[in-house]
């Protein structure tokens, strides 16, 4: 993977990997995340793998969280600007540490689905509040407050669990390779480039 280098948020994972184990440890667990769990594109120069599961995100809350999707739209929302953070940490920039614990948990297990599945889940906790704002800001503001207001981990993955019940990597791969290859052809990569194919994720 010679276009992945330096990124914040895997500063952010390893400082929390850092407390749970010894440094050699923390190197292969990101090793592990980098290449064999998330996308090859996730952490390369232009993200364009996080960006594609950004759309991925948008695609599922549509079929998913309807009324949140309608929020969204209504009030011109991008949701990406909150939730690209959110991906890019596994959670480790926003939530309390109990938290991210069960996640990772679950990441580890059964991988980037739980990142989805979570997503959903938070959003469907706030879906009640979202619909009782007024203007953007306080809808935006009460996007980015979710994470840091889960205290309870296990009502989180109950709901996260039941809203996406029929989601899975299948579904996920899918979404994914149609929505990288819209944003690869956005940036000129596929045109006369065949080396642009080791990009899509594995």
């Amino acid at each position: 993977y010679p276009d992945i280098g330096y990124c914040q948020g895997t500063g952010v994972m390893a400082a929390s990997l850092l407390l749970l184990m010894e440094e050699e440890d923390t190197f292969w667990m990101l090793s592990t995340i980098v290449e064999d769990i998330l996308p090859a594109s996730y952490y390369s120069s232009t993200l364009i793998g996080i960006q594609a599961d950004q759309r991925v995100l948008r695609t599922l809350i549509c079929s998913y969280l309807p009324d949140v999707d309608l929020t969204l739209k209504q009030h011109d929302i991008e949701l990406s600007l909150i939730t690209l953070h959110w991906f890019l940490t596994l959670f480790a920039s926003v939530v309390h540490m109990k938290v991210l614990l069960r996640i990772w948990d679950l990441f580890f297990f059964d991988g980037s689905l739980v990142l989805f599945q979570i997503t959903l889940g938070m959003l469907k906790i706030k879906e009640p509040t979202l619909k009782d704002l007024e203007n953007s800001a306080q809808i935006f503001n009460a996007l980015s407050d979710i994470p840091g207001d889960i205290e309870d981990v296990d009502q989180l993955l109950e709901i996260s669990f039941r809203v996406a019940a029929s989601l899975n990597e299948v579904m996920i791969e899918t979404h994914r390779r149609r929505h990288l290859a819209y944003l690869m052809a956005d940036q000129g990569a596929l045109v006369g480039n065949p080396e642009a194919a080791p990009n899509l994720p594995k």
